[in-house]
């Protein structure tokens, strides 16, 4: 509820804002104020909307994933020209302010002129749909393929292992782009598979269809998934059970070794969602039950900051998501400082931290500055 209030009262604000600067000073007639007043309104509260309109029966199938793909483009728009609005105008008058130091301000720059101000919040405006075309071409092509290497001596062969994170499958999610992603994995003949959360985001019984293709996926020694906090948002036992009947070893605060092999696997829940729901938890004492110091360890943790509290005596690698890599820029900000962790890899107190920004998005179909990808780590035997 806490959050719901506060997203609110964000989305208020932020509108007010855009809506001020953008018509506030301007000359426009009314109904044209009016129009662009409701665009702005309508984008800001378009989540909320969407998420109000999601089990509307009439509402259902195609039509509600038009809506859901325009109202969040909208959102995806104005979050962007509300930050181009404010970056322009600090620009504005801290170029203004020097000009007046120096004693060459004139009307022709002033902030406060009306037509050069309507010239520029057009010209702000065209610029932020360029950028939002941008940002939504690169949150609907195909995911990067980001290849690592990790060696140790802890390693006895050679491994492929992809990571897939942050899928987000909803009911909107198209039939062709999973096929597509699917055909994707498998063209990298991985020996495991591991997800490290956020695959679901929907209830099950809605996205049956979209979850079956998951069943294509192949792996040498299997597909292993942790939990991350939109599986449980929506639903854990539903989301638990649809993973083990598509074939998946699910990592519930628990590991397993891959295949024959000395490489364990560890999962844990998503940590601070598990932690703040009842008789849920993430412990990765648990999760490492059954490996020694002589495997080769690695931990699926959906959030990247539980690597805050392992060192390399509990694992030798810790792969993550959640973040999107900020998805959005100037979000990464937001992310970075929630986070403590953004994209790529890390090394934290020995052990080996890798961040992907994740297959799917959440929220706009929009990416910018934080591109979709795949991950395939190369596991290798250290040489001496």
């Amino acid at each position: 509820m806490y959050f719901a209030i506060a997203a609110l009262v964000v989305a208020l604000a932020c509108s007010t804002i855009t809506i001020r600067t953008l018509i506030g000073y301007s000359d426009f007639r009314p109904w044209a104020k009016i129009a662009i007043s409701m665009f702005i309104l309508l984008g800001w509260f378009a989540p909320v909307i969407i998420r109000g309109a999601r089990d509307v029966i009439w509402l259902g199938g195609e039509n509600f994933t038009v809506i859901s793909r325009v109202g969040y483009f909208m959102f995806g728009f104005v979050f962007l020209l509300f930050c181009m609005l404010i970056l322009r105008d600090l620009l504005w008058y801290v170029f203004y302010g020097f000009a007046k130091l120096f004693g060459h301000a004139n009307w022709s720059i002033n902030p406060k002129n009306i037509t050069v101000l309507d010239r520029f919040n057009f010209m702000t405006i065209m610029f932020t749909l360029a950028v939002a075309l941008y940002a939504l071409w690169n949150g609907i092509k195909s995911p990067a393929v980001d290849e690592l290497t990790f060696t140790s001596p802890k390693v006895a062969e050679d491994m492929r292992i992809v990571q897939i994170s942050d899928v987000h499958i909803d009911r909107t999610t198209s039939l062709r782009r999973l096929r597509n992603f699917v055909d994707q994995v498998n063209a990298l003949h991985p020996d495991a598979i591991v997800m490290t959360g956020d695959i679901i985001d929907d209830k099950v019984e809605k996205i049956y269809t979209q979850l079956e293709i998951l069943r294509d996926l192949k792996a040498k020694y299997g597909i292993y998934a942790s939990i991350g906090n939109h599986e449980l948002y929506s639903g854990i036992n539903s989301s638990l059970y649809k993973y083990r009947d598509l074939g998946f070893k699910v990592l519930f605060n628990r590991g397993v070794f891959i295949g024959d092999t000395n490489v364990y696997v560890a999962g844990i829940p998503d940590m601070h969602t598990a932690m703040a729901t009842p008789n849920l938890n993430a412990d990765f004492e648990k999760a490492s039950k059954g490996s020694s110091s002589k495997n080769y360890k690695i931990l699926l943790s959906h959030n990247p900051d539980f690597a805050d509290y392992i060192t390399s005596v509990a694992f030798d690698l810790q792969l993550s998501g959640h973040t999107h890599g900020g998805q959005i820029f100037p979000f990464h900000l937001l992310v970075l400082n929630s986070n403590g962790y953004l994209s790529g890899s890390y090394k934290v107190n020995g052990v080996d931290v890798y961040v992907s920004n994740g297959v799917g998005t959440w929220g706009p179909m929009m990416r910018l500055f934080a591109p979709a990808n795949i991950t395939l780590i190369n596991l290798k035997k250290a040489t001496e």
